[in-house]
């Protein structure tokens, strides 16, 4: 059973991802030349089976990227984007004009993919120079599906094998109608590391 997170631990590894969120916020907004908005919420320790009460995956159709971190932290990143928000940002980034992106060339996914790990980087940056651990992620792959079938993927990277997770969601926001989602889950055993890590701090 992985240690149970205080008050305190969520309000430090909040304000963690908050300026990870921050990083990733100003350099989109570069990229785009658009004002970003950004929502940090952080869960407790919990369990898969409750992950579909906390992941809104709806029905339409969303273009995924997926990530496992690896490292002294170990778990699995999730970006997704409705398929319409998808292709607007593709729009911006290849200074297209709006609606022109209609699917996602090899092209137009080796930008989406490129730029996502560094907006990736920035959150992970974050993590590494407050705990001054090292945390690397795999390669992202990406592909387009039903929102409501990420809960088969969140199944497949826990193995169901984890009888807890600790999640962290990040909402996002491209003025005026471009929205996405930065879902962070990490092995309960390695979040315990983290919760280790960051009582050190505070202790200190």
């Amino acid at each position: 059973m992985g240690q149970r997170l205080t008050e305190m631990h969520k309000d430090f590894l909040k304000e963690i991802a908050s300026i990870g969120a921050g990083n990733a916020s100003t350099l989109l907004s570069k990229l785009t030349g658009k004002e970003i908005n950004t929502t940090v919420s952080t869960f407790d320790m919990v369990s898969p089976q409750k992950m579909p009460e906390i992941v809104n995956a709806s029905r339409r159709l969303v273009v995924v990227q997926y990530a496992s971190i690896g490292g002294e932290l170990g778990g699995t990143i999730l970006l997704v984007f409705p398929r319409e928000s998808a292709l607007s940002l593709v729009d911006l980034l290849q200074r297209r004009e709006p609606g022109t992106t209609e699917w996602l060339s090899e092209e137009d996914q080796d930008t989406l993919k490129r730029v996502s790990r560094s907006l990736v980087m920035c959150y992970l940056d974050a993590i590494k120079g407050f705990l001054n651990i090292r945390l690397q992620p795999s390669e992202l792959r990406i592909f387009s599906t039903f929102g409501e079938t990420i809960m088969d993927l969140i199944d497949l990277a826990l193995k169901k094998k984890t009888k807890q997770v600790f999640y962290l969601d990040t909402k996002l926001r491209v003025k005026p109608n471009i929205e996405g989602e930065f879902n962070f889950l990490l092995d309960e055993n390695l979040s315990s590391f983290l919760l280790e890590k960051s009582a050190e701090m505070l202790a200190g």
